[in-house]
């Protein structure tokens, strides 16, 4: 069952999303502590699936899909 989460670690960066059996999973967004942000899919705790990353002024930095924290094909 998917139940949403607000997860913050010590170092500062934080997750906002749907966790699955503990892990993050489906949709979230996490926010790096220097204020970028990966809005996308997840998968087993991984960027996994469409999604982009963003810096703290709104630049698209990257956006395409991902596998394995990594961007396979960009768009």
């Amino acid at each position: 069952k998917a139940y949403p989460i607000i997860h913050i670690w010590d170092e500062g960066d934080s997750f906002y999303g749907q966790c699955i059996q503990g892990e993050r999973k489906e949709f979230g967004v996490y926010f790096y502590k220097n204020g970028d942000k990966y809005i996308g899919a997840w998968n087993k705790n991984d960027m996994e699936g469409l999604g982009f990353k963003i810096t703290k002024g709104g630049e698209v930095i990257e956006k395409g899909f991902y596998k394995d924290n990594k961007l396979e094909v960009s768009l």
